[in-house]
C-alpha cells in the first residue's frame, strides 16, 4: 500500500513539475509591443505590435505557428526625421511576420529563418530554455558570435510570476523565458546595423507583464480611415485574393522573392483582386503595396 501512494505521489509530483517547470512562449492571448532603434533613446526606426495567430503553417516537414504585425501610426503631425511617439495601433491593419514553432518537452524555440544572413532560408533555433551555464548556444541567430550560457537567474513580472532569464558571455545580451530576448521578441539575440536594436513590453489578456514604460507612448489605440488591405490566403497555392477597404482604390502590388529581384507586378482597381501565382516555386516571398496613401510590405508562403 505504502508502494502503491509513493509511486502515485511521484507520478502526481512529475506531472505538476512539469506543468510549473516550463512556461510557453507563443500564446494567441498575448502581444508584444517592439520597438527598433538605432542610435536614438525617444524615436525609433519602427514600432509595431506583434501578435501570433491560431494559424499552423507547414514548411519542409516542420508545423509553425504564424506571427503578425500590427502597425504604429504616429500621431504627432509635424514632419520628423525620426518615428516617434505617441502613436495609435492600427488594430485593423496587419502583415505576416514570422513563422515559429515551439517543443515544450525540449524547451526550445525555433524560427524560420529567412533573413539575409540565413542562406538557404531554413529553421533555426531562437530560444533555448534548457541550457545550462556553461552551455553554448548553437543558433545562426547568434550572427557568428560565441554565446556561452554564463548566468541563469529569474525575473519577477508584474503580476508576481517569476521567469528564468539566461546571460551570456561572448556577447552582452539575455533572453527570458516566455518573454523573449534583450533585442526584441523575434530579432537576432545579438545586435547588428542591419537589424538595429531596441525593446518591448509584453501583454497577456489584457495586463502588462513586461515593460512597463511602453504604455507612455500612446495616447489611442484605434483605426484610421488609411486604406486597409489584405491578402488571403496565406500560405497560398493556385492564387491569392487582395482586398481593400476602400470603394474604388488604385494601388500596385508588386512581388519579390528573398534576394529582392522582382517576380510579379500587378496594377489593381477596387475592392477585390484575385491573383493567379501559379507556377511560382515554393517558399517565402516579400509583398509590397503601394497606394497613394501608404506602403504595405509583408510576407507570402507559397507552397
Amino acid at each position: 500500500m505504502k508502494t502503491h501512494l509513493l509511486t502515485t505521489c511521484l507520478v502526481l509530483l512529475n506531472v505538476f513539475s512539469f506543468s510549473q517547470g516550463y512556461h510557453k512562449l507563443i500564446r494567441t492571448n498575448t502581444y508584444w509591443d517592439v520597438y527598433s532603434t538605432y542610435n536614438t533613446v525617444w524615436c525609433y526606426s519602427d514600432a509595431s505590435r506583434i501578435f501570433f495567430t491560431g494559424s499552423d503553417t507547414l514548411i519542409d516537414g516542420h508545423l509553425y505557428r504564424l506571427s503578425r504585425r500590427h502597425p504604429f501610426h504616429m500621431m504627432d503631425t509635424i514632419p520628423l526625421p525620426f518615428f516617434c511617439p505617441p502613436f495609435d495601433v492600427l488594430t485593423t491593419s496587419y502583415s505576416t511576420d514570422k513563422y515559429i514553432r515551439e517543443d515544450t518537452l525540449e524547451k526550445k524555440v525555433y524560427i524560420f529563418c529567412d533573413e539575409p544572413f540565413c542562406n538557404p532560408p531554413k529553421d533555426v533555433l531562437l530560444y533555448d530554455f534548457s541550457l545550462h551555464i556553461g552551455d553554448t548556444l548553437h543558433s545562426d541567430y547568434t550572427l557568428g558570435a560565441v554565446l556561452v550560457c554564463s548566468l541563469i537567474d529569474s525575473v519577477t513580472l508584474y503580476n508576481g510570476e517569476i521567469r528564468k532569464q539566461f546571460w551570456f558571455t561572448g556577447g552582452w545580451t539575455y533572453y527570458i523565458e516566455s518573454i523573449g530576448g534583450r533585442y526584441g521578441l523575434l530579432d537576432p539575440l545579438v545586435a547588428c546595423i542591419e537589424c538595429g536594436g531596441g525593446y518591448f513590453c509584453q501583454n497577456e489578456n489584457g495586463v502588462n507583464l513586461w515593460g512597463e514604460t511602453c504604455d507612455n507612448f500612446f495616447v489611442a489605440t484605434g483605426n484610421h480611415n488609411d486604406e486597409q488591405y489584405s491578402i488571403l490566403p496565406n500560405p497560398a497555392h493556385d492564387f491569392i485574393v487582395v482586398t481593400s477597404n476602400k470603394q474604388s482604390p488604385d494601388f500596385e502590388f508588386i512581388l519579390l522573392n528573398l534576394q529582392g529581384r522582382e517576380i510579379l507586378r500587378k496594377s489593381l482597381h477596387g475592392q477585390s483582386n484575385r491573383i493567379s501565382i501559379t507556377g511560382l516555386s515554393p517558399g517565402i516571398y516579400i509583398y509590397r503595396i503601394n497606394s497613394e496613401k501608404r506602403i504595405k510590405q509583408g510576407k507570402l508562403c507559397v507552397f
